[in-house]
């Protein structure tokens, strides 16, 4: 254990004075501010009504001049577009009796806005006053802001790429002092290095990510949860991380060949995104799949230890399976270089 914490604690050091590698550890936290002060502007604009055909054109003369009206053929495909990602209200309307449908994510007073809308509209045509209408609300979906979630994962996401970055960066610069043959006359064994050489970029990433819950505002979570899953999630880029510095020449090479982990990562959240959850299954042969679901369910805090257990199953299964892939070729680089 003395051996490990050796190791982590000078690649640590080597980072700080390494600009590359403290570029990586600072930039994800900057960045994760900058989008999080965006989040509330990016929730904002003119409201968008959605309604179905109940809705009668008197009604809807009341509210188009002050909102974008969306017309749906039926009451489904009304509540799937008020759980889209944007900020859209709901309405429905059935013999004077109006319901408003919210995902629980819209602006503190659109619902009050269309109410008075409705208000105003009927008093000016009848003379009245008093609404003899009823209004009611549906509430078909989660709190959470659509925006600030997808913010906080892909920012997450990339906190595990670039902890397995900073491994990379450790392995090349291993590779230039020309160490790796002389680890051979030590008594320090191979999975001591594998773990010392992976505690630092993990350790990054994990409190990257931790503060990354609280800046998009979800430090109430449970933490734990989150520990757990980024744990896992930090299986995958550690051995893509050793993958890339063995092969990798030099620092610049070892960024550029990391780029290719944003295909699969940016195919997997899009996907996520667009494809309905029943057709999810043609995304499990990404492991940022698993870790985009636990961290999903950990936000909308419907995350279970069970679940979570699956998630991490998933990636560990992948994790292993590409291991099995380059263990070969792991073992071959480390030798020679």
């Amino acid at each position: 254990m003395k051996r490990i914490l050796s190791i982590a604690i000078r690649d640590f050091k080597s980072s700080v004075r390494d600009f590359i590698a403290l570029y990586i550890m600072v930039s994800p936290i900057v960045l994760a501010f900058l989008i999080a002060s965006f989040v509330p502007a990016t929730e904002s604009g003119m409201m968008t009504l959605a309604v179905d055909k109940s809705v009668t054109q008197e009604t809807l003369s009341y509210v188009s001049p002050y909102a974008h009206v969306e017309v749906f053929d039926n009451r489904q495909d009304l509540e799937d577009r008020v759980n889209a990602l944007d900020d859209v209200i709901g309405l429905v309307e059935d013999h004077g009796t109006y319901e408003i449908l919210k995902e629980g994510n819209e602006q503190d007073d659109s619902s009050t806005l269309i109410i008075n809308l409705i208000r105003k509209g009927i008093s000016e045509k009848t003379g009245q006053f008093e609404l003899k209408s009823e209004i009611s609300f549906s509430d078909i979906g989660a709190e959470v802001s659509p925006v600030a979630l997808i913010g906080l994962i892909s920012m997450a996401v990339l906190a595990l790429v670039l902890g397995g970055m900073v491994v990379s960066m450790n392995i090349i610069e291993e590779k230039e002092n020309m160490t790796f043959g002389a680890l051979n006359a030590t008594p320090l064994s191979r999975f001591e290095f594998i773990v010392g050489k992976s505690l630092a970029g993990s350790i990054i990433a994990v409190i990257q990510i931790i503060a990354m819950y609280f800046i998009f505002g979800f430090g109430h979570v449970d933490l734990l949860q989150v520990l757990f899953i980024s744990i896992m999630g930090l299986s995958i880029v550690i051995i893509m991380g050793f993958i890339l510095g063995l092969v990798s020449p030099s620092q610049m090479a070892a960024l550029a060949n990391m780029k290719i982990l944003f295909l699969p990562i940016s195919i997997t959240i899009i996907g996520a995104l667009m494809i309905p959850t029943s057709k999810h299954f043609v995304l499990w042969w990404s492991p940022f799949y698993w870790i985009y679901d636990g961290m999903t369910n950990i936000v909308n805090e419907t995350a279970t230890w069970p679940g979570l257990l699956i998630d991490g199953l998933g990636v560990t299964v992948i994790t292993f399976i590409i291991f099995l892939i380059f263990r070969k070729k792991i073992s071959s680089n480390m030798q020679t270089s």
